[in-house]
């Protein structure tokens, strides 16, 4: 009788372990992640920050990412992301999810979507509303379109002497297209000469370099392509003593003079907010979506001390110093 009671007492337990790892098996939130280039991999820091801070801990999701890259296009990556049969998709910009978008139409999917950054997802008609997505998509925009106007205003108030701008911009992207046509009404109106270049996938660094003079400064345009061009930027601006102005913090870090825009840390740590309500069961298109909480004018406090032009004392120190990638604080 006593090995009988044993035996059911083992099996017992037995079965309860089994149940309760199956549970904690299914509790496991599976979130696939898109990205276009590595530099967006940096958003996922802030993910992760922004889950923990709401009370999740890393063992209760996966995060599994999918990123293009010279074996892998960006469509196949968003093929894969889906098929990993994800409770949710993180996309990690704007191309990333226009890339989802005809992806799940075509394929008749049903999988909800959170941007962390996109820079115009109304006007690409990613969301009908801020109040009310629609559809499969909600998340944060980093306001980027808008935001490059207002860097125009500040790269020409920064430096004084600059009479000409040269915006970086692709053709092949859309919102690269709207910024470009968002900063060229600002200048405008502010009477600044500006040029739009688009540096195609091949950039043509003589043209691009005919086009400047003693007091032309070149500012980046929102585009995966011109992010991914970061360190030749740099060595352009280097080697004619250009200012650049960019968008990321990470760019600045990289050697640009400044930059004005939401960091990638801060875009994943306020995405971390729509996807928890969608890992609770919450569709995206009752999730309204959300403007940036933090916008931030950086500069290298190195490259400053560097550069022989005239800088404006009252606009630089607004700016959050940001050190160069190996210099030691």
């Amino acid at each position: 009788m006593r090995m009988l009671i044993a035996m059911a007492a083992l099996l017992t337990a037995a079965i309860s372990a089994f149940i309760w790892t199956s549970a904690e098996d299914d509790s496991v939130y599976e979130i696939s992640v898109l990205a276009s280039e590595e530099d967006r991999l940096k958003k996922i820091d802030g993910v992760v920050d922004g889950l923990h801070d709401l009370g999740y801990a890393e063992k209760e999701y996966r995060l599994n990412v999918f990123q293009s890259d010279p074996e892998t296009t960006l469509a196949e990556a968003a093929e894969q992301s889906a098929d990993a049969d994800p409770d949710v998709i993180l996309s990690l910009g704007g191309v990333e999810s226009q890339e989802l978008a005809e992806m799940l139409h075509s394929r008749s999917l049903q999988l909800p979507v959170v941007f962390a950054g996109m820079a115009a997802p109304v006007q690409t008609g990613m969301i009908e509303t801020f109040e009310e997505p629609q559809g499969l998509f909600t998340g944060i925009s980093n306001h980027q379109r808008t935001l490059s106007a207002k860097r125009v205003e500040l790269f020409a108030d920064l430096i004084p002497s600059m009479d000409r701008i040269i915006l970086l911009y692709n053709e092949n992207v859309d919102i690269s297209r709207r910024s470009l046509a968002a900063a060229e009404k600002a200048a405008e109106q502010l009477e600044i000469e500006v040029i739009g270049f688009d540096v195609g996938m091949e950039t043509d660094y003589d043209a691009l370099a005919d086009i400047v003079d003693a007091d032309t400064g070149v500012m980046t345009l929102p585009s995966y392509v011109v992010e991914s061009k970061t360190e030749e930027w740099v060595q352009f601006s280097d080697e004619l003593e250009v200012p650049l102005m960019g968008i990321h913090e990470f760019e600045v870090e990289a050697g640009f003079l400044a930059a004005y825009g939401t960091s990638f840390y801060e875009q994943g740590l306020q995405a971390a907010r729509p996807l928890s309500l969608i890992l609770q069961g919450n569709e995206p298109e009752d999730i309204p979506a959300e403007l940036p909480d933090v916008v931030t004018f950086y500069k290298n406090d190195q490259v400053f001390r560097n550069w022989s032009g005239e800088i404006n004392p009252d606009i630089a120190r607004f700016a959050e110093s940001v050190q160069s990638e190996g210099e030691e604080e």
